[in-house]
């Protein structure tokens, strides 16, 4: 019995580090990272720096309040959507 033969795919490329142009590649390219200014990062370093001194005087401290306000910044910088938020918080 004769095998059926395989359809030519059109969207490799000619090696196997250059397979097929990826649809989403852009999405690669865009910035992760944002750069803020110092005045801009001060809540961070506060809240960080209360963390710091809470924990070195119990590591056994309470920061979950100061952690989720962080969380809460983070999610303000990177305008997240609420159906964003929910996949973040759900993880």
């Amino acid at each position: 019995m004769p095998r059926p033969s395989r359809e030519k795919r059109e969207d490799k490329g000619k090696t196997q580090y250059n397979l097929r142009n990826c649809a989403y590649r852009e999405e690669f390219t865009k910035e992760k990272l944002l750069r803020i200014d110092l005045t801009e990062q001060r809540p961070f370093i506060n809240l960080v720096d209360s963390i710091l001194k809470a924990k070195s005087a119990n590591p056994k401290a309470d920061t979950t309040e100061q952690e989720a306000k962080i969380d809460r910044l983070v999610y303000q910088l990177y305008d997240l959507t609420p159906t964003e938020l929910t996949a973040v918080e759900n993880i």
